[in-house]
């Protein structure tokens, strides 16, 4: 019988989940202008819907190995990234992002090489493993055009959301 870490991930997951949003809500203390009260917002829905999705697909294909654990680390690290960028600069913010989509897109290839999926599944997780990476390609676009030529905060912000929108309305058209 193979051994799981899932309930170890589990845990361990929930306990940074926490510590991410209790110093996310220290760091709001110090926010000095409107696009970093609009990042934190954002922050927060972003960290809530990620436990919501990620819980479950804990819960259904827990990790077979150490590896697993060390994805789930990274993204709950990423967060943490997240929530301090969201008081520098933008480009910082989208930096973080395109490096959660990627963790992401590798914890699904960690999922699809450690379980025997159907053919219909097998599908639409490659499927949503490729609108991670365009995703984090367009996030890091958006870094680039913030650092390199000022990319304004309105149009930022608008950026942002408007990709945030597609990817989750992608996940749940699949």
């Amino acid at each position: 019988m193979e051994k799981h870490y899932g309930s170890t991930s589990y845990k361990i997951v929930t306990a940074l989940f926490a510590l991410i949003l209790a110093q996310g809500l220290f760091d709001w203390i110090g926010v000095s202008n409107t696009l970093q009260y609009v990042l934190f917002l954002f922050t927060y829905i972003l960290i809530v819907a990620y436990w919501v999705r990620h819980k479950h697909s804990l819960k259904r294909f827990p990790p077979k190995n150490r590896l697993g654990i060390l994805i789930d680390v990274t993204a709950m690290f990423v967060l943490f990234l997240i929530t301090k960028a969201a008081s520098l600069q933008l480009g910082f913010y989208f930096a973080a992002l395109a490096v959660l989509r990627a963790v992401d897109a590798l914890g699904i290839s960690r999922m699809l090489s450690e379980y025997v999926v159907k053919r219909v599944e097998r599908l639409k997780f490659n499927t949503l493993r490729k609108i991670y990476f365009l995703e984090a390609m367009i996030y890091v676009l958006f870094e680039s055009l913030s650092f390199n030529y000022g990319l304004p905060n309105v149009f930022g912000i608008t950026a942002l959301m408007l990709v945030w929108l597609f990817g989750r309305v992608s996940e749940h058209e699949l």
